[in-house]
């Protein structure tokens, strides 16, 4: 069976290759994807979870840029797991009982400001993160971006997230 799914990547990966426009001729794509493991999961890998926007469907991976983030007072080190009541909740209207997760790093920023004030830090100091949402992502607050072509996840919620690194905001 490893085998198997060793020759499915290999054998997508050509044909993603053989597929991409290199002269950008049809808009501008990356020179190459992230790896697809085509082996089957038990959970559905958050990007694939449906969304409809005002009447559009969508996937949560059609966030701009794909990525979600998480503003907190404190840095993180990548690896490490977000999970709800680790500190207290930044706003009266966010759940205490999950992780907050927007596709807007700039609304990560404002939430971290905001975690640091409320704890007597330096805002200057806070932290937005790239996060991995663990367990099942439940979008919360969204509208649509890019002229209706993708949408903005202003905030999702999720069990809780795996840090992935930090992220340089630039200031508004």
């Amino acid at each position: 069976m490893a085998q198997d799914v060793t020759d499915v990547n290999a054998a997508a990966r050509a044909a993603r290759e053989a597929h991409r426009d290199p002269r950008g001729r049809f808009g501008t794509q990356p020179a190459t994807e992230a790896d697809i493991d085509l082996a089957q999961d038990d959970q559905t890998d958050w990007r694939h979870v449906r969304v409809v926007v005002m009447g559009r469907s969508f996937t949560l991976g059609d966030v701009p840029g794909g990525r979600l983030y998480h503003g907190t007072a404190r840095p993180l080190t990548p690896g490490e797991e977000l999970r709800p009541g680790a500190s207290p909740a930044n706003h009266a209207q966010s759940a205490h009982d999950a992780v907050s997760l927007t596709s807007d790093p700039a609304v990560a920023n404002f939430w971290a400001r905001q975690a640091a004030q409320a704890q007597g830090l330096d805002p200057d100091q806070a932290v937005v993160l790239e996060v991995e949402p663990v367990g099942d992502v439940t979008p919360w607050r969204t509208c649509l971006a890019d002229q209706g072509r993708s949408f903005d996840l202003l905030e999702a919620r999720a069990p809780s997230a795996r840090v992935l690194g930090p992220r340089t905001v630039q200031p508004a």
